[in-house]
């Protein structure tokens, strides 16, 4: 196998242009509102006591900003604790910080208010009732702010290579020279990434001399050692995407799709299923801000 830089952090490529997002204060079940003044300024908080969960209900796919401001039980020293999310019962990220108090107060009750930390929790298609458990002996209750940041597509992307490949292409689109990685059903590309990100994939199908019209074909996914949920896509051939090193292949219709990566360092491992057809070109990229994991 080949092996690529897995990040190639310090070339690491921006395609497109920005995207807008917007920035919509999520409800959660209990509803029960804080405010507190900053500059001028009044922003709304929902209330989390210790040893009682905050359900927030979300639509993705989305990125979600959760701020985090707790009510310190002692004032002067730093306070550790964490914030752990469950969805359906199963943890599925835990938040670790340490803040220190402000000079704000709770409008409501006049508690004080320490200084806030937040982090972003990708969202995958669909509707979910994540629940929110603040953890922390000197943390009896925060403040949680739930902001929907929106969809964030390829427009403040960076291109990810793999650390394993038989086969690097070039596709020219639009006269625009991309890179890609072909994965055989017998070899597969690897990447390894450090999440919490979202891996965008967009995937061309390699048509074979028999293969016409639309076809089918299932990307399989690993990450480290054990699968996820395939990718079932369909397409029909591309007219615009020719391959550098090999003139005479045709490749589908781009088809994109999304595996959501937790934190920490993970192996992603992608593989074709089909047999009739030469292979899959896929191209990979995760949000700029999500390049700084690598550091963490």
């Amino acid at each position: 196998m080949r092996k690529w830089a897995a990040y190639a952090l310090g070339a690491a490529t921006v395609v497109g242009s920005a995207v807008t997002a917007h920035a919509k204060l999520l409800p959660t079940e209990s509803a029960r509102m804080q405010t507190i003044d900053i500059g001028g300024k009044r922003s709304a908080y929902f209330r989390m006591d210790r040893g009682v969960d905050e359900t927030v209900h979300v639509q993705g796919p989305t990125r979600l900003k959760c701020i985090v401001r707790i009510t310190p039980d002692t004032l002067g020293t730093p306070v550790t604790y964490a914030i752990a999310v469950f969805d359906a019962g199963k943890r599925i990220r835990l938040f670790r910080t340490e803040t220190e108090a402000s000079n704000l107060v709770w409008n409501e009750s006049g508690e004080p208010v320490a200084q806030s930390q937040s982090f972003i929790l990708n969202v995958p298609a669909g509707a979910y009732k994540y629940r929110f458990r603040l953890i922390g002996r000197h943390a009896p209750s925060a403040g949680l702010r739930c902001l929907d940041k929106g969809f964030r597509a390829a427009g403040t992307q960076v291109v990810v290579l793999p650390v394993e490949v038989s086969e690097p292409i070039t596709l020219i689109v639009k006269e625009k020279p991309l890179e890609y990685a072909i994965s055989r059903a017998d070899a597969p590309v690897t990447l390894k990434l450090v999440g919490p990100t979202r891996l965008r994939v967009v995937s061309r199908l390699v048509y074979g001399d028999r293969m016409k019209g639309r076809q089918p074909y299932t990307v399989r996914i690993d990450r480290d050692g054990r699968s996820v949920p395939d990718k079932e896509l369909t397409t029909e051939k591309s007219l615009l995407a020719e391959c550098r090193e090999q003139l005479e292949w045709n490749f589908g219709r781009s088809r994109t799709f999304f595996v959501d990566i937790p934190a920490g360092v993970h192996r992603v491992t992608l593989r074709p299923s089909n047999n009739d057809s030469p292979g899959v070109a896929l191209r990979f990229t995760i949000p700029r801000e999500d390049i700084a994991n690598e550091n963490r």
